[in-house]
């Protein structure tokens, strides 16, 4: 009786945990301009050299700035909710509701750090998993084409924040499962939804 509890929470927890995916990204060059959501901007000067995507969100009242994704080169993901200033010990958790037309909506729960000035979420570099959140959310920006963001500050504010991300950045990205199937979102195209491969679409 006892072993055969164990093989039944063995299964639950390997039922529970999921398909497991691998991501990897392809920075690719593309002329300065629009894809769809997505613009991107090659900077380049004394200083710096990168390439920058981003997408808008809509305003939550006429005093904010406006909401924006922003994917800089292979390894930088942020997430600008309009606040000027957001209320957090250092992390805030979001709740990111992703969807897209004939896909169904997918509901995720990231961990973030704020930015130095306190008004941009970004994916903490993690030294035991290196980039997979990042590498994770740059797939899903170019798989699906719109995004609403729910965050809770400790000042007390719930707000949700909405994005266009049809079309694609600046970088190409690619899904694999652990059945070695893949799926390739393409960023030098400007079409929403981008390409796919292997049948699956």
């Amino acid at each position: 009786m006892k072993r055969l509890l164990l093989l039944t929470a063995i299964f639950l927890t390997a039922c529970a945990s999921g398909p497991r995916f691998e991501y990897e990204l392809s920075q690719v060059y593309r002329p300065d301009g629009l894809y769809d959501a997505w613009k991107t901007t090659n900077v380049s000067n004394e200083f710096n050299r990168f390439v920058d995507s981003r997408a808008m969100g809509e305003k939550h009242n006429w005093s904010e700035n406006v909401p924006f994704v922003r994917v800089v080169d292979d390894h930088y993901v942020g997430f600008n909710i309009g606040d000027g200033y957001i209320c957090a010990q250092v992390r805030i958790s979001a709740q990111m509701s992703w969807s897209k037309s004939g896909v169904a909506s997918y509901v995720t729960e990231e961990s973030f750090v704020l930015s130095d000035d306190d008004t941009m979420l970004e994916v903490e570099w993690d030294p035991l998993r290196g980039t997979r959140t990042t590498d994770r959310l740059m797939y899903m920006l170019n798989y699906f084409d719109k995004l609403a963001v729910q965050t809770s500050d400790t000042c007390g504010e719930t707000r949700i924040t909405r994005y266009d991300i049809s079309g694609s950045h600046h970088v190409t990205t690619k899904q694999t499962d652990e059945n070695g199937l893949s799926k390739t979102e393409w960023g030098v195209r400007g079409d929403s939804g981008g390409l796919c491969y292997s049948g699956l679409c």
